[in-house]
């Protein structure tokens, strides 16, 4: 349920970002505002208690963040407040990411390697994900050594397996089949 809360709140906020044409401004916004949140855990948890009535959430949140953000996100927080959904914010901050980058053509891919990978090697990896899957990749590298070497690509719903775990496992697999 709170996937499905989290994509309509985040559709809606943005469509009125993409109308103002300010899609890639709230998008850092709401970034920082998360930023903030997970900075600041207390603060997080005064937004959400029960114990605070919707007036003194709004107050505090004027105090806090009035003025440094957008009309249109300000609006949209004082709407989560009013209809009891801020816990939701971290969801719906990732929904809109994902929207804005589908509609920029921006797509995120992690190459998981046994070692951490130099910024040259990834900006070349990323650059060919990029003429391969005709949109723009932003490579984040993970170190897993039990990947032994080699790399491990995801990128949207695709896997392209290149480590060397995967090889044994696959070289593993043809022995047993030659032994049967």
């Amino acid at each position: 349920m709170a996937e499905l809360v989290a994509k309509r709140y985040a559709q809606a906020l943005f469509e009125v970002a993409y109308e103002e044409n300010k899609h890639k401004e709230i998008e850092e916004e709401l970034l920082a505002l998360i930023n903030i949140f997970e900075t600041n855990p207390s603060f997080f948890e005064l937004l959400k208690t029960p114990l605070i009535t919707v007036e003194e959430k709004k107050q505090v949140l004027t105090e806090v963040i009035g003025g440094r953000v957008s009309t249109e996100l300000f609006n949209f927080l004082n709407i989560l407040l009013d209809k009891g959904r801020e816990g939701f914010i971290f969801h719906i901050s990732r929904h809109f990411k994902l929207l804005s980058d589908k509609v920029e053509n921006i797509t995120e891919a992690i190459a998981i390697t046994a070692i951490p990978m130099n910024q040259d090697d990834l900006t070349r990896l990323e650059q060919k994900l990029s003429v391969v899957s005709k949109k723009k990749v932003k490579l984040v590298n993970e170190v897993d050594s039990s990947v032994i070497g080699g790399i491990l690509i995801k990128i949207g719903d695709k896997v392209i397996d290149g480590s060397i775990r995967n090889r044994l496992w696959n070289i593993k697999q043809q022995l047993t089949e030659m032994i049967i």
